[in-house]
């Protein structure tokens, strides 16, 4: 473990560029307190995965879940349930 000078934290690095880092080829392990429940997550192939032991993924927002790439959103559920794909509202695509 590494702290440096900024107060963050390096797992696995000497070099952390945020409050956390974990440098790892292996799995981050999230438990829960009592054991009953997990998410690994690792990256594969450019790709963030996450396995958990017993849930569907879930992903929670207070108004929608949206997913970007390269910075850019995609689609979104809102709080609704309805996927918008393209768009961030319902009507017609632009």
């Amino acid at each position: 473990m590494y702290f440096n000078a900024s107060g963050n934290v390096g797992i696995g690095t000497s070099s952390p560029a945020q409050k956390l880092t974990v440098a790892s080829e292996g799995r981050l392990r999230l438990n829960r307190a009592d054991n009953t429940r997990y998410a690994d997550m690792y990256v594969n192939n450019d790709a963030l995965n996450i396995e958990t032991s017993n849930d569907p993924i879930r992903l929670s927002s207070i108004s929608y879940t949206k997913f970007l790439v390269n910075g850019y959103e995609k689609m979104r559920i809102d709080s609704s349930g309805n996927l918008h794909i393209g768009r961030t509202s319902t009507g017609a695509v632009g």
